[in-house]
């Protein structure tokens, strides 16, 4: 056997597995174009609302920034975390946040309060009508009082405009009555923030019980692109009847690393898993940023 008749079909062989590698790069090369011409483009290209759930461990807190510049926290974590995410995503002469809405007293969720005022001026306080007596709760109302912050005690149906000229809006769901008595969970301020055709649903630390009720209330309405999921992943929230009902593309959940609760249980992420909506986690991916043009969202 020749030397050639060896060498000459492992050329070829060669040259066939180029083209083929060389077909397939083309392949991804025009799909990345594609979808940076459909997708990412397009949202460059209009006023964003940006909406960043803050790797703040074991608790929840919202940064919310409007096309117009006005900015809205919502809950703050634990601690003085909040301090370092939000000094990622504002200039360092920025010191304003122009309003800011605590969903309940529990310490995941205003802890981070008390550090906020050190650092911003904050005119206006949103906040459910019960409260823990706690330390933390405590020095949360004396910081709103060194302050002077305008405090509102949220119910359902009120509105906030974040943006008048593109018509961003921000509307209180619940609680709909005095939630006196009430487990701070349950009495959890739930809203939905909507611009164009694009909405937010957060939901605080809303058991399933709640969350049924607003599907009874709103129905359709609570359709949302995103989903805060209640709870951290807590197994308490997150109902099957409202996943079905909200039919979210994402599903965000913010919860500490290695956290002793085990948040997100596993039956929740398989659930939504079920339904075919991606799951970000704070745990995994750090501050999770979605942008909206008021068409669609993207969110990493």
């Amino acid at each position: 056997m020749l030397l050639d008749d060896i060498i000459n079909p492992l050329f070829l062989r060669v040259e066939k597995y180029i083209q083929r590698n060389i077909i397939l790069l083309i392949g991804i090369f025009i799909t990345s174009i594609t979808i940076i011409i459909f997708t990412i483009i397009p949202l460059l290209q209009t006023p964003l609302l940006k909406v960043s759930f803050l790797d703040v461990g074991q608790g929840d807190a919202i940064f919310i920034q409007a096309p117009n510049g006005r900015k809205l926290l919502i809950d703050a974590g634990p601690d003085q975390s909040v301090i370092e995410e939000i000094g990622k995503l504002l200039p360092f002469f920025d010191r304003r946040i122009d309003m800011i809405l605590a969903t309940h007293s529990d310490a995941d969720h205003i802890g981070g309060f008390s550090y906020l005022f050190d650092r911003y001026y904050i005119p206006l306080v949103i906040e459910s009508e019960i409260a823990s007596p706690t330390v933390v709760n405590r020095v949360f109302n004396e910081k709103q009082e060194n302050e002077k912050s305008a405090r509102l005690f949220s119910r359902t149906g009120e509105r906030i405009i974040l943006d008048p000229k593109r018509n961003i809006i921000i509307d209180v769901l619940f609680p709909d009555q005095n939630p006196e008595n009430w487990e701070t969970n349950e009495a959890s301020i739930v809203v939905k923030v909507s611009y164009g055709e694009t909405a937010f649903l957060l939901t605080g630390d809303a058991p399933s019980d709640v969350e049924n009720h607003l599907v009874d209330i709103y129905g359709n309405q609570l359709q949302s692109n995103v989903l805060k999921l209640g709870h951290h992943g807590s197994k308490t929230s997150t109902s099957e009847l409202f996943l079905q009902t909200v039919q979210p593309e994402y599903a965000i959940v913010s919860a500490g690393l290695g956290n002793r609760y085990g948040h997100p249980h596993s039956e929740v992420l398989e659930q939504v898993e079920n339904y075919k909506v991606r799951i970000l986690e704070t745990t995994s991916s750090g501050t999770i940023q979605c942008l909206s043009n008021g068409v669609r969202v993207l969110c990493s």
